[in-house]
């Protein structure tokens, strides 16, 4: 793994190509749009790994569907790019455990060698198939949660000291300031009854607390936002 820019969370492409061109190495995996932090790398950056790693590159396009940029139409273009996909983000099929592969007819071919015969069963295959004819039904849900996550990023940045952070996906890095924070604010939601996921991850940060929190529908945000008014105001009278 490359840290990121501890700044920006951008992509440190020459850290990867110095990585990349070392005689072990054969992939390069990048998430695109990232998790946990949300944001699209410059695309201009993942192409020059492409170009000049000498690897495969594996653009990981899990949370595709919330963002809509893509790296698809280069396939054509470079013959060591591969894009994933998955249907347990917005389509909400993550117990199935199905996704795809989208790359040039000799990637496939080496992946069909190695893969085994039967690894997706025929109910998941199906339910993917109907999600696959039907997604534009399930547009206007994530659309509704590309809504409420904008939202919740302008009305959480309206609450000190939280800082949520753009994002591309279905969930916002919202930096809590302190790791005595993190503590307070993720013991307080669990009390309400909404759990959120703690991040200290050294590969975006070395220095800095943030809750990753899943975008909900309207009425669950709302009570999200609620509560960290009220911790706000704790923090807020614990710092006089």
């Amino acid at each position: 793994e490359i840290p990121l820019d501890q700044n920006n969370f951008s992509l440190d492409e020459y850290g990867i190509l110095e990585e990349a061109k070392k005689e072990d190495s054969s992939i390069v995996f990048i998430a695109y749009p990232n998790a946990p932090t949300g944001n699209y790398f410059v695309e201009d950056k993942i192409i020059k790994i492409i170009e000049e790693s000498g690897c495969l590159v594996v653009v990981d396009e899990a949370y595709y569907e919330f963002g809509e940029k893509t790296f698809v139409p280069l396939i054509s273009r470079y013959r060591n790019l591969a894009v994933l996909r998955t249907f347990s983000k917005a389509y909400n099929l993550a117990g199935l455990r199905v996704g795809y592969l989208l790359s040039n007819p000799e990637i496939i071919n080496e992946v069909k060698k190695v893969k085994s015969p039967f690894n997706v069963n025929i109910f998941s295959q199906l339910a993917a198939q109907v999600v696959f004819e039907n997604k534009e039904i399930l547009k206007d849900i994530i659309n509704k949660i590309i809504e409420e996550r904008e939202r919740l990023i302008l009305r959480i940045n309206e609450i000190p000291p939280f800082q949520a952070n753009p994002s591309q996906t279905n969930f916002l890095l919202v930096e809590v300031g302190s790791k005595e924070n993190t503590d307070l604010v993720y013991s307080s939601l669990l009390e309400q009854g909404i759990l959120v996921q703690t991040v200290s991850d050294p590969v975006f940060s070395r220095s800095r607390y943030f809750l990753r929190i899943t975008v909900g529908n309207k009425e669950e945000n709302n009570v999200l936002l609620s509560e960290l008014e009220n911790i706000s105001q704790k923090l807020s009278s614990t710092s006089l």
